[in-house]
């Protein structure tokens, strides 16, 4: 979970950052500087090739050492973890998405709520980070169903009082909803065994696209109540997605060498021979 964590933070604070970063190429470059993004892509997807290149060699060699199949997926189980991606995406892309809207209708200026924004982003990297530690030592189901369920109350607040407050508020909605993030994609990798690849497309891919195509949904209720009350009410996706969560078996959890721990053989004080006991004796 930990190092699931810092993988996904990766992707988390280039989003964070990118619309910063994006600004100030528009405003030094103007709408050609967005070619300079080619160079960051370009490296990367080099840098990703001779990677993976390595990591296909160590995985035929593990496979060749494993010499048997990989064990049977769990896809009804898998589809519990789906549906608790898509409602936590829901949520937290609907509140990125009018945050913008609503606090420019409110009479904010841009600085203002692109700094909400980013911030909101970034307490997510946080919350992503201690998720994946917590779930090392609590376990991935009490912190994704606890994270959830304390999404809800996060979210009234930061939609029920807007204005400076938010930037507490928000914080504090961006940690919790982005803490259980590296946690669904382990258990998905638990229940594909051998399969990590589809594992991580499922959540990372399907999971969040369909968790944005709530979105719409959210602005057509915002159309109707308002888009402080549009927010409020999907805190009952959070507390759903909490109540899922405890119906994951404990399998999509489970540490796979849960029984080869190096403390239970390692520096193991020797076992010195005593006298031999008859079993007369041992009988009295």
């Amino acid at each position: 979970n930990t190092a699931a964590s810092l993988f996904t933070v990766g992707g988390t604070t280039g989003y964070a950052l990118g619309p910063l970063i994006t600004v100030a190429v528009l405003a030094a470059l103007g709408m050609r500087g967005t070619l300079a993004f080619l160079v960051p892509g370009l490296l990367i997807s080099w840098v990703l090739y001779r990677s993976m290149l390595h990591v296909d060699r160590q995985r035929q060699r593990h496979r060749q050492h494993e010499g048997a199949a990989s064990p049977a997926a769990h896809w009804i189980d898998l589809a519990r973890v789906i549906v608790v991606v898509m409602l936590r995406s829901w949520v937290f892309l609907s509140l990125l998405q009018f945050v913008p809207v609503w606090y420019d209708e409110l009479g904010y200026d841009r600085a203002f709520y692109g700094a909400l924004s980013t911030l909101i982003i970034l307490a997510g990297v946080g919350g992503t980070l201690a998720g994946g530690a917590l779930a090392d030592r609590l376990g991935g189901k009490v912190v994704i169903a606890s994270t959830l369920a304390a999404c809800a109350p996060a979210l009234l607040l930061f939609a029920g009082f807007p204005g400076t407050i938010a930037f507490l508020t928000g914080a504090v909605f961006g940690f919790l909803s982005d803490a259980s993030l590296s946690v669904t994609l382990v258990a998905a990798q638990r229940l594909l065994p051998g399969r990590p690849g589809i594992a991580s497309g499922i959540i990372l891919g399907l999971g969040f696209v369909t968790g944005g195509l709530g979105v719409p949904i959210t602005g057509a209720l915002a159309d109707r109540v308002g888009i402080g009350q549009a927010l409020m009410m999907l805190s009952v996706l959070s507390v759903s997605a909490a109540l899922l969560a405890l119906t994951i078996p404990r399998r999509a959890f489970d540490r796979g060498d849960v029984h080869h721990r190096p403390s239970d053989t390692a520096e193991q004080p020797a076992i010195q021979p005593g006298p031999v006991v008859p079993v007369m004796e041992i009988e009295r």
